[in-house]
């Protein structure tokens, strides 16, 4: 069984790492006063708190109807989707991480830059989220409507 490759989610990712590593080597440091730093803290803190919501949502059993055969269909597709979200999650939490060692040690100027660097990174890379998530509910959607009308004795 082949995979498509999602190139949109490439895209994303690849200029996500350029503009992180753009970011890093230009050598931009965050302000001294460490307002950048709270706010990459506020900003992840609540995209972290969004994608649990979401994990949580996709993995929802009352959304796979049908029988067992049905899930075990979804099984592999929702591992991808949700090891993708896992794998951004810590992104966002090693962020929230490097910024909060950053504004508490404010002469490692390292950590801050890479708690900037890596923060753009996720956040460019986090643009095919809402996609990603629309295309595993229009499949899920897709899934039903085949089910029902399988189904003996439905209106059609």
């Amino acid at each position: 069984m082949s995979r498509r490759v999602a190139v949109g989610r490439v895209v994303w990712v690849a200029l996500g790492l350029a503009l992180g590593g753009w970011t890093w080597f230009a050598g931009v440091v965050p302000s001294k006063d460490g307002a950048t730093l709270d706010i990459l803290v506020a900003v992840f803190s609540i995209l972290a708190g969004v994608l649990v919501v979401l994990m949580t949502l996709c993995g929802e059993r009352t959304l796979y109807s049908g029988s067992w055969r049905m899930a075990s269909l979804h099984r592999a597709e929702l591992r991808r989707v949700l090891r993708r979200h896992a794998c951004l999650f810590y992104v966002y939490l090693i962020v929230v991480g490097l910024a909060l060692a950053g504004s508490l040690w404010d002469e490692v100027e390292v950590v801050a830059r890479a708690a900037l660097s890596l923060g753009v990174f996720a956040f460019v890379a986090s643009f095919d989220l809402p996609v990603s998530i629309m295309q595993h509910q229009q499949s899920r959607l897709d899934e039903e409507v085949k089910r029902r009308r399988r189904r003996p004795g439905e209106r059609r």
